[in-house]
């Protein structure tokens, strides 16, 4: 019984863990890094901040973001799954994306 007592209090004054956020969510740990630079994304659909796509978070910044890399579905999930995905143009932002489901399977130099 003793042991149950001290295993319950221990559980009981532990400290609760905030649970981790995703790199999106911690701005101020990478926007000091982007500014001045000319950035590419590796993004989907789900890369999100809680309000904003990732991209347009960080424009929102004055980040330039001048290439987005997409990977299967496409940047705006818009791809069957399997389906080859073609290089264009985003509608939304003007971002030219090269897609990394087809010929390409990875950012070319």
């Amino acid at each position: 019984m003793r042991s149950l007592f001290l295993l319950a209090f221990l559980l009981i004054s532990m400290p609760v863990q905030a649970q981790p956020l995703p790199a999106a969510e911690q701005p101020a740990q990478y926007l000091p890094l982007l500014r001045g630079k000319r950035v590419g994304l590796v993004v989907n659909a789900t890369s999100r901040t809680q309000q904003d796509h990732l991209v347009d978070a960080l424009r929102a910044q004055k980040i330039q973001v001048v290439r987005i890399f997409a990977p299967e579905h496409g940047f705006r999930g818009q791809a069957d799954a399997g389906a080859t995905v073609k290089d264009g143009i985003d509608a939304a932002t003007g971002l030219p994306v090269v897609s990394l489901y087809g010929a390409n399977k990875q950012p070319q130099t």
